[in-house]
């Protein structure tokens, strides 16, 4: 991830900027490990025939109780880096303020908003694991699979949404079906498309082996994509969630004024960073005034929960904050 560059020089007070973009290299790639562990032990959980029992006893809820420790699962991993970056805000504070302001993560109003944030996570995921349970069990019941097969498809489910769950669905039919539409896929694995492409021409199916492999392996990218998305625009959100409640923190202990600080939105130096938020860079607002997007929407910080998803989803901006004086304070400090 590249950003606006901030020098930061010996002896001045510390950059938000530099601090928030090295706190999210450092956050996402761990959020992103911890979804995909939290996945892999609930596919391993119960066996096949364990959740294919269940299922044939119409003890559907037990199947879907194997993937109840996900949503909370990331939510403590993200609470972690709600806290590193708490600590990381504060030394940029004392760095501008020369004051010994401690970042309180047990006030109420951090608890609170770690409790909000924690309940709309683990619905979020409960919603979509659900969905995602649903068009599977569903395909495999349409297709008249046995109980196993059926266990098969609700464990293929898991960490998917609803909508990539029906693009597993329909991959498998358009591979049975030999359809070139399955060569238009992006997250397909491509070393299949010999083969794929072989069947087309001659007329020949893939076998049903050969088609599972396939499905799995389409699968896996959709899980590895959605673990990308839910690190990047989750880790996003708790880190500046944490930045902004320390700057909440240090006006009500009175070490500045919330007119005293200045905040900017600073977009990534990527390529793909989308038309509305290109329209907010370098976007200056006073403290506790909201950004506004160039969809209309406006934005407290990057990830703003209140916001839509088509101004949060993987998002890669960053809200710096300084103190307006600061340079002036660490000149009469010194």
């Amino acid at each position: 991830m590249s950003f606006p560059s901030i020098s930061i020089v010996p002896g001045e007070p510390l950059d938000s900027l530099n601090v928030i973009a090295t706190l999210l290299d450092r956050a996402e790639p761990q959020v992103r490990r911890r979804f995909l562990q939290l996945i892999d032990g609930a596919e391993t959980l119960d066996s096949l025939e364990e959740v294919a029992e269940m299922l044939r006893t119409g003890r559907v809820a037990d199947a879907l109780a194997i993937t109840e420790d996900i949503g909370p699962g990331i939510s403590t991993s993200l609470e972690a880096a709600f806290l590193t970056a708490g600590l990381s805000a504060a030394e940029v504070l004392r760095s501008q303020t020369e004051s010994l302001i401690e970042f309180n993560s047990t006030n109420a109003r951090s608890v609170v908003a770690l409790q909000q944030n924690r309940l709309r996570l683990v619905r979020e995921f409960d919603r979509q694991q659900r969905d995602a349970a649903q068009e599977l069990l569903g395909d495999a019941f349409s297709r008249g699979l046995a109980p196993v097969e059926q266990a098969r498809a609700l464990k293929q489910s898991i960490g998917l949404t609803g909508n990539q769950a029906r693009s597993v669905a329909n991959f498998r039919r358009l591979l049975e079906e030999g359809s070139t539409e399955a060569l238009s896929r992006k997250l397909r694995d491509r070393r299949f498309d010999p083969a794929i492409r072989r069947a087309i021409r001659d007329g020949t199916p893939l076998s049903p082996e050969r088609i599972d492999r396939m499905v799995v392996r389409y699968r896996a990218r959709l899980v590895a994509f959605r673990a990308n998305t839910i690190a990047e625009t989750e880790t996003l959100r708790a880190v500046h969630m944490a930045d902004e409640e320390m700057w909440k923190q240090a006006i009500d202990a009175g070490i500045v004024q919330p007119e005293e600080i200045k905040s900017q939105w600073f977009t990534s130096g990527l390529e793909s960073v989308r038309p509305s938020h290109r329209f907010m860079n370098r976007q200056l607002r006073p403290f506790g005034v909201p950004f506004v997007s160039g969809n209309g929407n406006q934005l407290m910080f990057p990830g703003d929960p209140s916001a839509p998803g088509n101004d949060t989803i993987r998002c890669h901006c960053v809200v710096a904050r300084e103190i307006k004086s600061r340079r002036n304070r660490a000149r009469r400090a010194a």
